[in-house]
């Protein structure tokens, strides 16, 4: 449309003009080009007004502008960078096709999400004032525009954060200590530093107080305080103190050593006791050996050397202390502990006799068994058929001598075992060998018994077999008792090894054969202590 007059309704139009056309609007509004009641544009076109009758685009025909709401101006406080735009429109003529967010000033950050949605996310706003204008648009092409301000105001400062260090102890004659310090501000930064004593002796002198790391020295004896002050640049402070604790001098006291502890086994009655000290700067003067407790009995040959013995000691648990003192009157003292312990029981030992043979019809024997106990006495003997044919009865097994009768044809093993008064048991067994009348059996030889003690685990077995009838032709080695350990290295063999052996009391067969298929057995006893 030309422009040429303004109206008071802000719409122009070339013409003549006259009184009527300054007060009659042509339209409803600006923004609004519907014609208003009493428009002179209604109707036929006026003469001498130089315009064409519009009265067409009466009774609504002229659309509505749609209107924009951008919402309300907002302000925010950083940290918070972020802001939600949510706009709204309405055409009152039409249909709102399309929005449309730009940001048409303030600083240059600030990211819009979804700048065609009526509702959408700011991010990385800063400090500033920023103008964000919607934009819609409606079906006929109308628009309509709003804008709203967002201020994004400065954060609070956030004060400075001290680090004085950790607490320190020291002990005299060292006197200075180092003060490392440290200040950081998340929002800013550290422009100076200050310490300062905030109590403990008035002595004690601060190097440099505005450096973050000083030295503090001609400290004394007592607990002192110092605080760090940092400021940043907006000029808030932080502070943070840490505590120095100065000890007096130590005096040196002796550092004794009364030697490893110690166990002993009786008859053995005595021990050495071997001590030393030190101390740095220090001389020692004197030792002095006590006994703190355990059994009365015992005494020291020497009791002021470092090094003596205790004689006469016997069961139970001693404490022995060694104190020293050096030219100071400083004492030290340490303890050593020595076990007295009983001799292991010996178990006591069985002889069950040599080995017999007889030959029907002779029909008994006699035992002739027999006990020994090194470190106590033999207080019972019990005789046992271990093998051999059911017949034949012991006539009292309880006594060291006994005899054996009804014996029929065949090889019979008796054990005799024999306890001493500490409960140990000692075992030994004989064979005997009844023969038939008619073949006489072979007599086998399985040597004398053995004692070993650990940690020997070994023994010869020197076996033999005689035949008077007959020859030997076979030999044949076996454990009939004892521990599960050991094994026989060649058992087809008259002389063999035993390996192995632990402690314990074994027995060993020798079977011989004869060319006839008699047999004849013997037993050796082997006790490892």
């Amino acid at each position: 449309m030309p422009t040429n007059t303004q109206y008071n309704n802000g719409v122009s139009f070339s013409g003549t003009t006259n009184a009527n056309l300054s007060t009659i609007p042509l339209f409803i509004s600006s923004t609004n080009y519907q014609l208003g009641a009493g428009s002179s544009c209604i109707g036929s076109a006026k003469a001498g007004y130089g315009y064409t009758d519009i009265g067409k685009f009466q009774s609504g025909t002229i659309s509505n502008h749609p209107v924009a709401n951008a919402g309300v101006n907002q302000a925010i406080t950083l940290p918070m960078d972020s802001v939600t735009l949510s706009g709204s429109a309405s055409d009152p003529g039409g249909t709102i096709t399309n929005f449309f967010w730009t940001k048409i000033s303030g600083p240059s950050s600030g990211n819009i999400t979804n700048a065609s949605s009526l509702v959408t996310l700011v991010k990385g706003l800063v400090q500033g004032i920023y103008q964000f204008q919607l934009k819609v648009t409606d079906n006929n092409g109308a628009t309509g525009l709003d804008t709203v301000q967002v201020t994004v105001n400065p954060g609070a400062n956030i004060p400075p954060v001290a680090n004085a260090g950790a607490n320190q102890t020291i002990t005299l004659p060292v006197d200075s200590v180092s003060l490392s310090g440290s200040g950081s501000d998340s929002d800013g930064t550290v422009v100076s530093y200050l310490w300062t004593k905030i109590s403990g002796p008035s002595s004690g002198n601060i190097t440099n107080s505005s450096s973050a790391s000083t030295t503090v020295n001609g400290l004394v004896q007592g607990v002192y305080q110092f605080q760090l002050q940092v400021t940043d640049n907006a000029g808030a402070i932080g502070s943070r103190i840490m505590q120095v604790i100065v000890n007096p001098a130590v005096i040196s006291i002796p550092v004794v050593n009364a030697g490893g502890n110690q166990v002993i086994v009786l008859p053995l009655d005595s021990v050495l006791l071997s001590g030393n000290a030190s101390d740095a700067g220090d001389t020692i003067t004197n030792f002095l050996w006590t006994k703190i407790s355990g059994p009365s009995s015992g005494t020291f040959t020497n009791d002021t050397l470092a090094a003596t013995t205790f004689t006469g000691l016997v069961q139970g648990v001693y404490l022995f202390q060694l104190q020293v003192t050096d030219n100071n009157g400083a004492v030290g003292a340490d303890v050593i502990q020595v076990t007295v312990n009983t001799a292991a029981n010996i178990p006591p030992v069985a002889t069950a006799g040599v080995n017999q043979s007889i030959t029907l019809p002779v029909d008994s024997i006699t035992l002739s068994g027999s006990g020994s106990d090194a470190d106590g006495t033999v207080v019972s003997y019990l005789w046992t058929k271990i093998s051999g044919p059911s017949s034949g009865s012991i006539t009292n097994d309880t006594l060291a001598g006994t005899t054996v009768t009804g014996l029929a044809q065949g090889v019979y093993q008796f054990q005799l075992q024999v306890t001493d008064n500490a409960g140990a048991i000692g075992t030994s067994i004989i064979q005997v060998t009844v023969n038939s009348s008619t073949n006489i059996s072979p007599v086998a030889n399985a040597g004398s018994n053995q004692t070993i003690t650990l940690p020997v685990d070994s023994v010869m077995l020197s076996g033999s077999g005689s035949d008077s009838d007959g020859t030997v032709v076979g030999y044949s080695w076996t454990k009939i008792s004892g521990p599960s350990s050991g094994a026989i290295t060649n058992p087809g063999s008259a002389n063999t090894d035993v390996t192995g052996l632990v402690q314990g009391v074994y027995q060993f067969q020798l079977q011989v054969t004869d060319n006839n298929s008699a047999v004849g057995a013997d037993v050796i006893q082997v006790t490892v202590n």
